[in-house]
């Protein structure tokens, strides 16, 4: 089985989500998993079973401010040209499942970015971590302001995803209501 991790230098970054994603490999070793090495040292070390693929970002946002009539809305810029990036690095390759973190929203573009990069892919999971909404609502950043369109992608991103798990079965039972 072949699981694709959407998300970077898992063996380098230090957080929940990385921590995470590294238990879950480790715990996994008949499965082979890959992810996306932007920062992360090609050789660092990490269990065999684990697979660096360099990211390839040739897409960048103000490149859609010329396209206004035939691109997404602004709003989603970042995550669709995080999805377009994320596809490209991995162009070619054919994965089981793809399992992208909730705290990105860039899964919500996965499956077409993945179509028009040849990637062949069965599943696309939803990693219920912790939304960035939610994070802003808290106060974390020193802004109770509500961001409307990211609450939007967040929910489209949900229902985009055929498989959803969380660990915390409170997270989970949010989402559910």
């Amino acid at each position: 089985m072949k699981i694709l991790i959407a998300d970077f230098d898992l063996f380098f970054k230090i957080g929940g989500g990385q921590t995470f994603y590294r238990q879950i490999i480790e715990k996994n070793p008949n499965i082979d998993f890959y992810y996306l090495i932007e920062q992360e040292n090609i050789n660092n070390p990490r269990p065999k079973n684990a697979h660096g693929i360099p990211y390839k970002p040739i897409y960048q946002i103000h490149d859609l401010n010329n396209y206004i009539n035939v691109t997404p809305p602004r709003w989603v810029y970042r995550s669709f040209t995080l999805a377009s990036n994320i596809a490209n690095s991995v162009s070619g390759y054919h994965f089981d499942v793809v399992d992208a973190p909730d705290y990105e929203q860039y899964t919500l573009f996965l499956r077409p970015a993945f179509e028009y990069h040849q990637v062949k892919c069965t599943k696309v999971a939803l990693s219920l971590h912790g939304k960035i909404s939610t994070t802003l609502r808290l106060d974390w950043f020193g802004s109770t302001e509500v961001n409307i369109p990211l609450d939007l992608e967040e929910k489209m991103q949900f229902k985009t995803a055929d498989i959803r798990y969380g660990i915390s079965q409170s997270y989970i039972k949010e989402w559910r209501n």
